[in-house]
């Protein structure tokens, strides 16, 4: 019995580990300087298509961070931009769901076109728990057959107000929302463990207000949370992971 529990384990690390994910032809130039928007799509078969991104973008979808976890590195990386054509074939012998191949070979481009060397430490810094209010949580259940859907509008529409609609999702959806906007990390302390369509709505800052008159007056982001959801923004300090760049250089345009 104990042969045949050996030789199993042999066998099974025996096995060689499948390929890193990588892209088979990765094209990388700088977008034209007159370049209007963001464009960012993977591909069928695990392919990249993205126009008029920073590195930092680039940076987000690999490895999961946001703007307040990146530290280091040269101002270019949020201010050049670029128009990527990347072709991969699936990774054989991979469980992981499309997306993450896709990030895992955005990650290796990271590396061998721009050479990016980083290390990650993790650091005390202000975050923002998100609760239920006094009032309890005034939240509209996902009906079932609903299609998880994000999206968040900044303070730049005709109305001047913000908003940020979250459809069929879990409270974790609302505070990465939340994160990007306040440029905070956002802790679910909520405790709701269902999914919800979240509808939120505010005017901008005073600051922000008192530059563009033609702003409406409004419910801040902190008072429209508790009126319009049911929960709200306690200020806390705890440990978040930082990225920290060592290394980055400017790709050959190919």
């Amino acid at each position: 019995m104990r042969a045949s529990i050996f030789l199993l384990s042999w066998v099974l690390h025996a096995q060689p580990a499948p390929p890193p994910a990588t892209f088979e032809v990765v094209s990388i130039k700088p977008s034209r300087p007159d370049a209007v928007g963001m464009f960012f799509r993977p591909q069928p078969g695990g392919g990249l298509r993205t126009t008029n991104v920073t590195v930092k973008m680039l940076l987000f979808y690999a490895y999961g961070v946001r703007e307040f976890q990146i530290s280091g590195g040269p101002a270019w990386i949020d201010s050049a931009r670029y128009d990527i054509t990347a072709k991969a074939e699936p990774s054989p012998g991979s469980d992981s769901p499309p997306g993450d191949q896709t990030g895992k070979r955005v990650q290796a481009m990271l590396t061998d076109r721009f050479h990016l060397a980083f290390h990650r430490e993790t650091k005390e810094a202000p975050v923002y728990a998100l609760v239920v209010a006094r009032s309890g949580p005034r939240l509209k259940e996902a009906q079932e057959g609903e299609v998880q859907r994000i999206r968040v509008s900044p303070a730049t529409t005709r109305q001047g107000k913000a908003q940020i609609d979250v459809q069929a999702s879990p409270v974790r959806a609302l505070t990465g929302a939340l994160a990007n906007t306040l440029g905070r990390p956002v802790l679910d302390k909520t405790g709701l463990p269902g999914k919800y369509d979240f509808h939120l709505e505010w005017t901008p800052e005073p600051a922000q207000a008192a530059a563009d008159p033609s702003l409406p007056d409004g419910p801040s982001i902190f008072t429209a949370l508790p009126e319009q959801l049911g929960l709200r923004l306690d200020s806390q300090r705890a440990p978040v992971e930082m990225l920290i760049i060592d290394h980055v250089e400017k790709p050959s345009e190919n």
